[in-house]
């Protein structure tokens, strides 16, 4: 009975070790795990600073270029080629308030004779071709005077003074209207002569606006746009890599701390791991 008490006792005391073995073998192995994921950590932590330190060379390096760039069309927009461009662009945007000044002189000359003309149109006996400029001259007469279609335009007006004339063309005042059409036919070679003027000033202005040249300043404008929105990459991708790395720093100290557990759950003994500082 004593021997068989011994023999349980030694089992017990076999089963403990054999318990306390596995238990270190389990916190041993962690520690191990633990030593791995730093070390791990600290290779990923050095390639984000590596790759930190070539995106803010390459973010220098842009910067520069962008004050180069940004220079180059700085002395072409102070140069006087390029101040030339501004004032002849300048003075064909005027042109766009000149041209809507005549336009608007010419039609309102013509409402003068808005009624013969309206009906005039409606006359079926008329060519497709002379049907065809009344109803432009009655609805946009500055878009039709031109020397090509003034015989025409003086043909209608003759026809419209005939019509009166005839009471084809019914009106109010046959005096008044036949006078308003003959103030306009005499007024047309004037008419068109101020338009023929204008249009010739204005086409002037647009071939000296395409023999300017440039290809140089909105090459570099583009240039320039590319670097910018570069740059804006490369300052969020930064901003990640910055905060991926804060991460990962920070959990080193945690790390540490339960790898000092671990050691002092092994042997009974407290430990304070040193590591060489970053």
């Amino acid at each position: 009975t004593d021997d068989f008490v011994t023999l349980t006792n030694d089992l017990k005391e076999i089963e403990h070790l054999i318990g306390n073995f596995s238990e270190t073998e389990e916190n041993v192995n962690a520690t191990i795990e633990l030593i791995k994921s730093r070390t791990k950590t600290l290779e990923k932590i050095s390639k984000q600073e590596s790759r930190m330190s070539e995106l803010r060379k390459s973010l220098d390096e842009k910067k520069k270029r962008i004050t180069d760039f940004e220079k180059i069309i700085s002395d072409i927009k102070n140069s006087s080629d390029y101040t030339a461009y501004q004032n002849t662009k300048s003075e064909l945007s005027n042109f766009d308030s000149e041209e809507k000044q005549i336009r608007h002189r010419i039609d309102d000359e013509f409402t003068k004779i808005s009624r013969p003309l309206g009906k005039f149109v409606h006359i079926s006996s008329h060519d497709k071709e002379i049907k065809d400029l009344t109803a432009k001259l009655a609805s946009s007469p500055y878009d039709v005077l031109d020397d090509v279609n003034l015989s025409g335009i003086k043909n209608i007006l003759d026809s419209i003074n005939t019509g009166i004339d005839s009471g084809s063309v019914s009106v109010k005042d046959v005096s008044k209207s036949k006078e308003g059409v003959d103030e306009i036919k005499n007024s047309l070679p004037s008419f068109i002569n101020t338009k023929a003027t204008f249009e010739l000033k204005k086409k002037d202005l647009i071939t000296k606006l395409e023999d300017f040249d440039l290809t140089a300043l909105q090459n570099t404008e583009k240039d320039l746009k590319h670097e910018e929105n570069d740059i804006s990459d490369i300052e969020s991708k930064l901003e990640s890599f910055e905060d991926e790395t804060l991460e990962l720093t920070n959990s080193l100290p945690g790390i540490i701390r339960q790898i000092e557990m671990n050691l002092k759950d092994v042997t009974s003994i407290s430990y304070i791991v040193s590591v060489e500082p970053r």
